[in-house]
């Protein structure tokens, strides 16, 4: 059987991961998919993935809320064509591997097909001022760990939302963006993953003019956007800290969204002996610049930890592929004997 050829393209993804207490590394599990299930995706979004790599934006407008999706699209060789049976293990496997419940594929009529992995079988729905919840999720994820908040479109840090019993979530009435997130009862371990980011009352992702700029280095780019941000809350700019870089650069190499809890515990450690307190670190992928600070704004988790108030140190590593960039912020409070510089154009 002649194989497909593979071409990925990753979108909307992301992690954040806050450092709390020592206790939190105790202990390391494996991940184990007991159950997926197939999810049916809108046929123009369907549409848009066998014609070109899709955005973030495209998930948006198709209904596709989910804050972690990773995109495969499987080219046909020579004149063998993907089979359905092939798109659909091949997407299996994907969600597999990136420990998601649930998977989608598609056939193309060039001959080839697009896989896709997700977090959740069912969609976050907004309806009027009610965030609607799928059941699904009180078995997916740990019991006590759903949590559900808001951030307005144009600044300030997130709002805790209320779950009632039926899964429902009462909105604020501001432009922004809601987020889901739990631990998974199959990788409690893993700290807490952002499992949908839904925009509320029109509110656009695309959140930054960082793109009309000019910057020495893109990794700059990024670190003066935050700063920016920062500013507009009147708060002191985050200077950039050689370990904390270093740190960063450590974890961006793989481009895995999913977080290593031994690498961390490892670099935490490393940072506390230079004097450095990590509050916590931010992954995201994107096609540019623009969609990579766009990303992290409408993240509830990923805003609140580039604008703690206690923080006043950053590092910024960032790795570009044909599959877009993926970038790494790790903030942290200095508490001694490190030495920082401020972030530079």
């Amino acid at each position: 059987m002649k194989l497909p050829r593979v071409t990925q393209v990753t979108v909307l993804i992301m992690g954040s991961f806050l450092f709390a207490s020592v206790e939190l590394w105790a202990g390391v599990g494996l991940f184990t998919t007991k159950s997926m299930s197939e999810r049916r995706i809108p046929m123009s979004l369907s549409a848009i993935l066998c014609a070109r790599p899709a955005t973030a934006d495209d998930l948006f407008k198709n209904g596709m809320f989910d804050a972690q999706v990773q995109v495969v699209r499987l080219n046909p060789k020579g004149t063998s064509k993907v089979s359905l049976q092939q798109s659909q293990e091949r997407a299996k496997k994907l969600a597999s591997d990136h420990e998601q419940g649930a998977y989608a594929h598609g056939l193309c009529a060039d001959g080839g097909a697009w896989v896709m992995a997700l977090p959740v079988a069912d969609a976050v729905k907004v309806e009027g001022e009610s965030l609607k919840i799928p059941v699904a999720l009180n078995r997916t994820c740990a019991a006590g760990t759903l949590k559900a908040s808001f951030v307005p479109e144009a600044k300030g840090r997130s709002l805790a939302l209320t779950i009632a019993k039926n899964n429902v979530a009462t909105l604020p009435n501001l432009r922004g963006y809601a987020a889901i997130s739990c631990v998974l009862n199959q990788n409690r371990n893993g700290g807490p993953r952002e499992l949908a980011l839904v925009p509320v009352a029109g509110a656009s992702i695309d959140a930054t003019e960082i793109g009309k700029k000019a910057f020495a280095k893109i990794e700059g780019s990024l670190a003066a956007w935050v700063n920016e941000k920062r500013k507009l809350e009147n708060l002191p700019a985050l200077l950039e800290n050689n370990d904390l870089s270093n740190a960063a650069r450590s974890l961006v190499g793989k481009k895995m969204i999913l977080h290593n809890v031994e690498a961390l515990t490892a670099m935490r450690k490393v940072l506390n002996a230079n004097g450095i307190e990590p509050q916590g670190e931010d992954r995201v992928q994107g096609r540019d610049i623009n969609e990579l600070a766009g990303l992290l704004w409408i993240s509830p988790s990923h805003r609140d930890l580039i604008l703690s108030p206690s923080a006043d140190v950053m590092g910024v590593a960032l790795n570009n592929d044909d599959s877009g960039q993926f970038a790494v912020i790790v903030v942290g409070k200095k508490s001694g004997g490190a030495v920082a510089k401020r972030m530079t154009k």
